[in-house]
């Protein structure tokens, strides 16, 4: 009987093991919407990330590993009203544990036109730890960043991760953490803290999502920017393992007489 459960165990073991969700492109089209007042605006976005080798999800076909260590390249653009559009497209190699890493952003506002260019390199310590150093240069001048990640992980899928940067001159700087876990029978959990400091001018916020399933889940924000806060609600849904619909709604107030609303709706797919 002892050997009949080690045997069953291990096919267990297995089964899971084939039937995780694998992924090579994550794309997304998405449209966004403000309300502020009488006044709105519609923006219109479209991305899409290719990893040279597949990243396993974590149950929830939404979740990936905290810390990134696969070879990709990636693009987005997006139209707003206003002759406003941005490009943005950029890649990332990993070799021997290397990180090389550069990223181009032309925005284009009614007749003007701006330009910034990043470079990154970095070293993935281990599966678990990955340090950065960025150099950003835009048309009056450049900076640099540098920043760490760091998973402690948990047991199966449950991890804490955390990752904090700053400027070469310690003016500005931020720090996140996520905890993930899962609740048994296809259930899971993400809670997200950041902070950031602009020559102590600090924002917050939090984030949760649950999932019911590995496909649906709903989430709740709230955010202390500037002063004003922030509050949003979340729900994704995945109709397929390869196509989802995302959608989300946030409010503000940002002065006495008017809040500012803003809608959002997408269409992810994962291949």
């Amino acid at each position: 009987m002892k050997k009949i459960n080690v045997v069953l165990t291990s096919l267990l073991l297995a089964s899971s093991t084939v039937m995780a969700q694998e992924y090579q492109l994550f794309s997304e089209l998405n449209y966004n919407r403000t309300e502020v007042g009488k006044l709105d605006n519609d923006i219109l976005g479209i991305g899409a990330t290719y990893y040279f080798d597949k990243r396993a999800v974590l149950g929830p076909l939404a979740e990936l590993s905290y810390i990134n260590d696969k070879s990709n390249v990636y693009g987005a653009y997006l139209d707003a009203e206003g002759d406003v559009n941005a490009l943005n497209v950029g890649g990332e190699l990993f070799y021997n544990n290397f990180l090389i890493g550069a990223e181009y952003t032309r925005s284009e506002v009614g007749s003007e036109d701006y330009d910034s260019s990043t470079v990154t390199l970095g070293y993935l310590i281990n599966p678990n730890f990955l340090i950065k150093a960025d150099y950003t240069d835009q048309e009056h001048g450049g900076y640099a960043t540098f920043g760490a990640q760091y998973t402690h992980q948990l047991g199966g899928v449950d991890y804490v991760g955390f990752s904090v940067s700053t400027d070469d001159e310690f003016d500005v700087w931020g720090a996140s953490t996520k905890y993930f876990a899962g609740l048994g029978q296809d259930r899971f959990i993400a809670a997200e803290l950041s902070v950031t400091d602009n020559d102590e001018d600090t924002d917050w916020g939090i984030s949760g999502d649950y999932y019911f399933t590995t496909m649906t889940s709903v989430g709740l924000s709230y955010d202390d920017l500037n002063d004003n806060n922030v509050w949003g609600i979340n729900a994704k849904h995945y109709f397929t393992n390869n196509w989802a619909v995302s959608a989300e709604y946030k409010n503000t107030d940002i002065t006495k007489d008017h809040d500012a609303d803003f809608y959002s709706i997408s269409l992810i797919g994962q291949f």
